[in-house]
């Protein structure tokens, strides 16, 4: 099934920052850089490359101390290569993990946020998150708060500096039999610490595509995370489905049943945690408007 919503090329490629035009990812950045370590990445290089962007993968390098990490903590060693690579280029970027599988005509949808300026602190844009949390919509309608998972993300310049800096601060604690799931710390860190806030879009850009991590289960964690609410049909089939159709759909089903239970257990909006100056019933309308689409909507 195809995006039930307007063509994204035609929804405006503006970047003035007054208004809500939208900007294309294809717009916004130029360059993906995946983040992989030994993982096969030819399906998502094809279709990203395909979609216009330029393609780097980031596979380490890993100092020896790091090669002895976790490999939760070892996956922030090659995050952080890439905003390294984002400061050194100098250009905003988008991030994504190897086994990110990105939708159909991903870099035509819009960015999920006002395009960045030298003269803030920097943005990110989770173009995935499987736990977003609702705190805010800015003066031209885009949605921020909590976001989580850095499966895919926008990064700009100054957001990926923010980002190295809170690798400095993970890479100095000692991960000896801990699970540190630090992907959900950073939106946190980010806000509080460096005041970059954590845009996201309630319609997921890609899905989480890879198989259940072993290290989550050995945590008492749920092994997989996926998108409750795609933007459009996947570009390829994800690699958790082992091929099989029915395998997806049924995974598909799952997330989108979790993604109703968050918001019906008020873990996607709770109107008890609104920003200051903000109006939680415009905020309610968007986290009821989102269920309906979930009930409404097959899982694509």
């Amino acid at each position: 099934m195809s995006d039930s919503r307007a063509d994204p090329a035609r929804r405006g490629a503006g970047r003035g920052h007054g208004t809500r035009r939208m900007t294309t990812l294809r717009q916004a950045v130029s360059r993906v850089l995946v983040v992989a370590h030994r993982e096969d990445t030819t399906d998502l290089v094809r279709t990203l490359t395909g979609e216009g962007f330029l393609v780097e993968q980031i596979r380490g390098p890993y100092t020896p101390e790091q090669e002895r990490w976790s490999m939760i903590k070892r996956a922030l060693a090659n995050h952080a290569n890439a905003w390294r690579r984002c400061v050194a280029l100098n250009e905003d970027v988008i991030v994504c993990e190897a086994d990110f599988v990105p939708v159909v005509r991903f870099g035509l949808r819009p960015l999920p946020c006002p395009l960045s300026r030298p003269d803030e602190p920097g943005r990110v844009a989770w173009l995935y998150g499987a736990g977003s949390i609702l705190y805010a919509v800015d003066r031209r309608g885009f949605l921020y708060g909590h976001g989580q998972t850095a499966v895919c993300c926008y990064v700009s310049v100054g957001a990926a500096r923010a980002l190295l800096s809170f690798f400095e601060l993970e890479a100095q604690k000692s991960d000896a039999g801990l699970y540190a799931t630090w992907d959900t710390k950073v939106s946190v860190y980010l806000r509080r610490q460096k005041g970059v806030e954590s845009y996201f879009t309630d319609r997921q850009l890609g899905e989480h595509g890879g198989l259940p991590s072993p290290e989550h289960a050995r945590a008492g964690l749920r092994p997989w995370h996926h998108a409750d609410l795609l933007a459009g049909r996947l570009a390829f089939l994800p690699a958790y489905a082992t091929g099989s159709r029915m395998r997806y759909w049924r995974r598909r089903l799952l997330a989108r049943f979790r993604g109703i239970g968050r918001i019906l257990l008020l873990r996607y909006y709770d109107p008890r945690y609104v920003r200051r100056g903000h109006d939680p019933i415009r905020l309610s309308f968007l986290a009821i408007r989102k269920l309906i689409s979930m009930l409404a909507l097959p899982p694509l």
